[in-house]
C-alpha cells in the first residue's frame, strides 16, 4: 500500500511540475516582423515609396497599430465601421488635392487591396503593407 501511495504522490509531483513549467509558454508575447511603406502620391508630385520601415510587432498587433507606431495619423472614429484615415504625417487632410484618399495594399506577388480596415487587419509574419495616399475620383 505504501508503495502504491509513494507512486501515486511521485506521479502527482511530476505531472504537477511539468503542468506549471510549460504554463508561461502561452503568454509569451511573440512577434510579428512586417515591412511597412509609405507612398504621398500626389501630395508629394510623383508616385513612389516615400518611406519604408521594418518593424517588430507583438504578435496580436493589427494594421492600425503598426501604422500609429512609423507615423502621425489623424483618422475619423465611425464607431463598428472602424477607422478612416485623413491624414499620415500631414497628408491628407492639409493638402489641397481633392478626391485622394489614403488605401493600403498587402504587396505579394503585386499589389492586394487591403480587404478590411487597418483596425481589422491583424498582422501576419513577413507581410509587406504599403500605404497610398492616391486619387480616387
Amino acid at each position: 500500500m505504501k508503495r502504491i501511495i509513494l507512486f501515486t504522490a511521485a506521479f502527482l509531483s511530476l505531472a504537477l511540475l511539468f503542468s506549471v513549467a510549460g504554463c508561461g509558454e502561452g503568454e509569451e508575447s511573440l512577434t510579428v516582423e512586417l515591412t511597412l511603406s509609405i507612398d504621398y502620391g500626389p501630395a508629394q508630385g510623383e508616385e513612389g515609396i516615400d518611406e519604408f520601415f521594418e518593424l517588430e510587432m507583438p504578435g496580436d498587433s493589427t494594421l492600425w497599430d503598426a501604422i500609429n507606431e512609423i507615423a502621425e495619423v489623424e483618422a475619423t472614429d465611425y464607431g463598428e465601421l472602424g477607422y478612416f484615415i485623413d491624414a499620415i504625417n500631414g497628408v491628407g487632410s492639409d493638402v489641397a488635392v481633392s478626391g485622394c484618399y489614403w488605401i493600403w495594399y498587402h504587396i505579394n506577388d503585386g499589389e492586394e487591396l487591403g480587404a478590411t480596415g487597418a483596425k481589422g487587419y491583424e498582422l501576419e509574419q513577413g507581410d509587406h503593407i504599403l500605404w497610398r495616399y492616391e486619387i480616387h475620383e
